[in-house]
């Protein structure tokens, strides 16, 4: 009698369910993980935002808007295009919002991340406050 040699159906099928489990895993940590990266490039780009308003705000005594501090365009990208970057004045030039809003993706656990001029950090999601800054 010969002997075959090879894989049986039932070991396959069970290499197909490791690797299914191991994939349900692994994919909302990569998920996560991607997310951080980007909110991270959000926060970069609002701390430079805010760098250059209190830059303007020394020489005119006002906070100025994203074009008047120079900048080529209102709103502007984060560095990695993940999120899109405004500021609103208020009070005459007294205080300022940075805004960033995620534009290809869906943030579910930050929303969009604000700040203000006195440092004030937040964002729309209020259960993940901690989570986001």
């Amino acid at each position: 009698m010969r002997r075959e040699s090879g894989f049986s159906l039932i070991e396959l099928m069970i290499v197909v369910v490791i690797i299914g489990i191991l994939a349900a895993i692994i994919y909302p940590s990569y998920i996560n993980s991607v997310q951080k990266t980007n909110r991270a490039d959000a926060k970069n780009t609002m701390l430079q935002v805010a760098s250059q308003e209190e830059r303007y705000y020394t020489e005119n005594q006002v906070y100025g808007s994203l074009t008047a501090i120079g900048n080529a365009t209102d709103p502007i990208l984060s560095q990695s295009g993940h999120h899109s970057v405004t500021v609103v004045t208020a009070n005459a030039g007294a205080t300022y919002t940075i805004t960033a809003t995620p534009t290809n993706y869906t943030d579910s656990t930050c929303g969009n991340l604000t700040m203000t001029n006195t440092g004030v950090t937040s964002s729309t999601v209020a259960a993940a406050a901690g989570v986001c800054w």
